[in-house]
């Protein structure tokens, strides 16, 4: 976001200078003076009576290019974000040959997080005319916004090869470059800049970026302190490169110089290396403080959570508090399992306080506890790559898990159900197998559900049915497992006990528009029509917008011979899936048994 907002600065200012020019001109028209008042006023800040003087202007002259343009910068800038996509569509639809009310509305679809529409509008721009600097520039900074870094070289060396001193360009390629870790073209970039305008401090700001990510330090550090020395205004990002360049170079003192703000920053990543240099100091209490203040500020699924409790974990050890030092490392070994393999390198490079296990010494007192800390959390890491099918990951994660603890019935478990997705069965049935024969961790509900969906994916509804019974024995409170027994059963047949156990399942979840789906069709098969349809109802109910409820509802009316209520719902079906083979036969049937009757 600090990225979007500094391009949305930059880039509008020079917008701003360029419609502004019109103040030089001497004004004639009543409209055209009050533009001018506005203008005048927001240079002194004066937003409102600004804004009083532009509607002033539009009101006599409704399509004043300058005074709309002018009213959606002011709105925008104000954060009236709707007030100003409304000016820009407007100039847009009045004046579809320019390009700034287009770059202005893709302004404002980006500070929104729209970013597919802010791309077509300056797309637009661009097809309007594919030479505008501003326009190329504005491509090109885009696309290092959202990481497409090889758009936006492509586009920044456009507006460079235009406009060879063009710092807009020159800015953005440079940024780009350090992105990708071209250091040696960021360079020559940078330089550039520094020849254009020597005393521009935004330059020496990404200066200082330029000089971290190569883990120049000193370098960083000399260019932060120059600027500080010229009182230049920093940005969070800007106090955070330079406390984190001192830090790294173990001057911690001086590091808390930039790091300690007088107001409250709201980052979590600013407390969390204060609190990393309070500790240095052996400041524990104020370390404590700050590195609590980061916590606040990340939520339970932040990446960065993880390191900011690990480092609790060794400040509570240094207050001598064991309890609440082991408690908070396994908390944050939770969050990564990795962190119980800390290496001296990274506790050397400032990233981690300390090598907790060796400090609280849990390696050799309490290993089992931590494996198990970990092997939980690689097993949920796990579960978690299954929902997003993300399976060599899940894979990977149970790998990690095994070697910790190759006895564990969850983690074959697991892989199963990974390799089951991954249609492996064979080598998934014998995880589910090996799980089966292990005592510690073994959930069987689960194991004879992984099984069961197994042997319904290869159709061999048998055995499905006899490990989903095994599964509902071992836990009865879980409607799926009824569900999935059901099913089987209906394909072997058996309807009455279909029947039967999906009432069981429903019982469970009445919420859930599948179950009444898959009563209505074992009841269509026992020929109970009615009671079909009454289910059929139950799941329009709870979705209306489901379209195997009109399938489904569909064939019990054909049954009762409702031919028109079965058409009707046949026609909705098929503006889902217009290619139903089956549904269309069956609304052809429909239609000749209406036409029969007549």
């Amino acid at each position: 976001m600090r990225n979007k907002i500094y391009f949305f600065f930059l880039f509008f200012i020079f917008l701003f200078i360029k419609n502004s020019n019109v103040i030089a001109q001497e004004k004639k028209s009543e409209e055209e003076k009050y533009y001018q008042k506005a203008i005048e006023l927001l240079e002194k800040d004066k937003n409102d009576e600004a804004l009083e003087n532009l509607n002033k202007a539009i009101g006599i002259s409704p399509s004043y290019y300058d005074a709309l343009f002018a009213r959606g910068f002011l709105f925008q800038e104000t954060s009236q974000t709707d007030k100003a996509a409304n000016d820009y569509q407007l100039l847009n639809h009045l004046y579809p040959s320019k390009n700034p009310p287009l770059i202005g509305l893709g302004q404002v679809l980006l500070e929104d997080e729209q970013y597919e529409k802010a791309e077509d509008k300056f797309l637009s721009a661009y097809e309007n005319d594919s030479t505008d600097i501003d326009v190329l520039n504005c491509l090109g900074s885009f696309y290092y916004i959202t990481d497409l870094y090889q758009d936006a070289i492509d586009f920044l060396n456009q507006a460079i090869k235009i406009a060879p001193n063009n710092e807009v360009a020159l800015f953005y390629r440079a940024k780009t470059y350090i992105a990708t870790e071209k250091f040696e073209l960021a360079k020559i970039d940078i330089d550039n800049l520094l020849k254009i305008n020597p005393k521009d401090d935004e330059t020496k700001k990404l200066q200082m970026d330029f000089y971290f990510q190569q883990k120049k330090y000193e370098q960083c550090s000399q260019v932060a302190n120059e600027l500080r020395k010229n009182d230049v205004l920093f940005s969070l990002d800007n106090f955070l490169l330079a406390g984190k360049s001192l830090l790294f170079q173990k001057k911690y003192k001086e590091a808390l110089d930039f790091l300690e703000m007088p107001d409250k920053p709201q980052d979590a990543e600013i407390y969390h290396y204060r609190a990393k240099a309070k500790f240095k100091i052996q400041d524990y209490k104020g370390a404590m403080n700050d590195i609590d203040s980061a916590l606040v500020l990340t939520s339970k699924n932040d990446i960065s959570r993880d390191n900011i409790l690990y480092d609790k974990a060794i400040i509570h050890y240094q207050q001598k508090e064991i309890k609440e030092a082991e408690k908070t490392y396994l908390e944050a070994l939770y969050f990564t399992p990795e962190l119980y393999r800390v290496t001296q390198k990274q506790i050397e490079e400032n990233i981690l306080l300390g090598e907790a296990n060796k400090v609280l010494l849990l390696d050799k007192k309490q290993k089992a506890k931590i494996d198990s800390v970990a092997v939980l959390a690689y097993l949920e890491r796990a579960e978690s790559y299954l929902a997003q099918q993300y399976y060599p990951e899940a894979m990977l994660a149970t790998h990690e898990a095994m070697i910790l603890d190759s006895l564990n019935s969850k983690v074959f478990t697991i892989r199963g159900m990974a390799r089951a997705m991954q249609q492996e069965y064979e080598k998934a049935l014998k995880d589910l197998e090996k799980a089966e024969k292990l005592t510690k961790n073994k959930d069987l509900a689960q194991i004879f559900y992984i099984k069961g969906v197994l042997y319904r994916e290869q159709n061999d509804f048998v055995n499905a049915k006899k490990v989903f019974e095994k599964a509902t024995t071992e836990k009865p409170q879980i409607a799926d497992y009824w569900a999935e027994l059901a099913h089987s059963e209906s394909i072997l047949k058996d309807f009455q006990n279909a029947l039967l156990h999906i009432e069981k399942a429903i019982e469970l979840d009445e919420t859930e528009t599948e179950f009444y789906l898959d009563k209505a069709d074992y009841l269509r098969n026992l020929k109970n029509y009615q009671k079909s349809l009454e289910s059929c109802n139950q799941a329009f109910e709870l979705d209306k917008e489901n379209p195997f409820v009109y399938h489904q509802r569909a064939l019990t009316y054909y049954e009762l011979k409702k031919y028109n209520e079965a058409l009707d719902d046949l026609e909705k079906l098929l503006e889902y899936f217009p290619d139903d083979e089956q549904a269309q036969k069956l609304a052809e049937d429909c239609n000749k048994k209406i036409n029969k009757s007549k």
